[in-house]
């Protein structure tokens, strides 16, 4: 037998259904437990949520608005630890009316069909990300699953061939500043026919990229996780770039940018970005399914075109290196943006 929803609706009980939408958000279950309608239970259900202590400090929650906790008072996962935000006083007394006529219509009791899924639509920022123990939510969490694992690969390569470029840098640059009998002839060479060597800072902006993804990715925020872990592969292409000219040329330098681009690309969230959006579109509308694999080619566009101003950036000469760079990082940015966008939208 389906679990039965209980759904609410942004559109016509916006405060309500964003407080619930913060409360999932923020880790309280989807999936609850009808305990009855024993009204001493419900009270002191009630009074628990609305009192707090944290071991240090204790007290009753302030009236600010109309006092909302989730999970409800009516649920075995009510009480102790609940959300509690506050909304105007005739959406809290509407909750009331909605969930009486759910149990109803649903033949929900203590005692036999007690459980329901509870479920915020039409909210501006998307959807919840599915809970586990929601017995719908198989197919989305593969779903996600396989987007993260992609993820977590194109973070990691990024992050080796920042720890395998930047160990080559620091060695060079330890040469050239504390030339050695070893290092006598390399520094040389760089000293009389290249430019002083790039500071190690270039590296930064990449290592904090890496640092951020990993995080949103722990945090289960696929869209920026995926837009987080292209700008650190934009920011990884910038410093090799830079590094790469620097030691071996501007020739070089072009081929480098390629090689760094593969390394990444081989891995990179361009096709389970895709996979994840067609998914759901395969079982809709047409055009649904018309709309997804626009947003797939649009994207392998934009890549297409910020892979190959990057080479462009690598082999520019003179006055039109600076201009060229602008365009590359606008282009990734935009990549970026994309990315985030599809991944989002996909997962409402």
């Amino acid at each position: 037998m389906a679990i039965p929803i209980l759904v609410f609706d942004y559109n016509t009980h916006q405060q309500l259904a964003d407080n619930i939408w913060h409360a999932q958000m923020a880790g309280h279950p989807q999936v609850l437990t009808y305990n009855g309608p024993d009204v001493v239970t419900r009270r002191q259900t009630r009074r628990d949520a609305m009192h707090y202590d944290d071991g240090q400090d204790s007290g009753e929650i302030p009236r600010i608005l109309s006092r909302d906790e989730y999970p409800f008072a009516c649920t075995v996962e009510g009480g102790k630890a609940s959300w509690v935000g506050h909304i105007p006083g005739r959406e809290n007394s509407s909750q009331g009316g909605l969930i009486a006529a759910f149990l109803r219509q649903n033949n929900v009791t203590a005692t036999q069909n007690s459980t329901f899924l509870v479920r915020v639509i039409n909210h501006p920022r998307g959807r919840v990300r599915p809970d586990p123990k929601d017995p719908t939510a198989g197919p989305e969490l593969a779903r996600r699953a396989a987007l993260a694992a992609k993820i977590a690969e194109t973070i990691e390569a990024v992050a080796r061939q920042v720890s395998q470029v930047s160990g080559e840098h620091a060695l060079q640059s330890q040469l050239i500043n504390k030339p050695s009998v070893i290092g006598f002839t390399g520094y040389w060479v760089n000293h009389l026919f290249n430019a002083d060597v790039p500071p190690l800072y270039i590296w930064n902006e990449a290592e904090g990229e890496i640092a951020h993804a990993r995080r949103l990715l722990r945090e289960g925020n696929l869209a920026a996780a995926a837009g987080s872990a292209k700008r650190a592969e934009g920011s990884m292409v910038k410093a090799t770039i830079a590094y790469r000219r620097w030691k071996d040329g501007i020739e070089a330098a072009g081929k480098a940018a390629q090689i760094a681009i593969g390394v990444v690309a081989a891995t990179l969230i361009l096709a389970a970005v895709a996979a994840f959006v067609a998914a759901p579109a395969a079982a809709g509308a047409g055009a649904e399914a018309t709309t997804a694999a626009g947003s797939v080619d649009k994207l392998a566009l934009l890549v297409s075109r910020a892979n190959a101003l990057a080479v462009r950036v690598a082999v520019a000469e003179g006055a039109e290196a600076a201009p060229t760079l602008r365009l590359y990082e606008a282009a990734q940015e935009e990549v970026v943006e994309f990315i985030e966008e599809v991944v989002e939208t996909a997962a409402r």
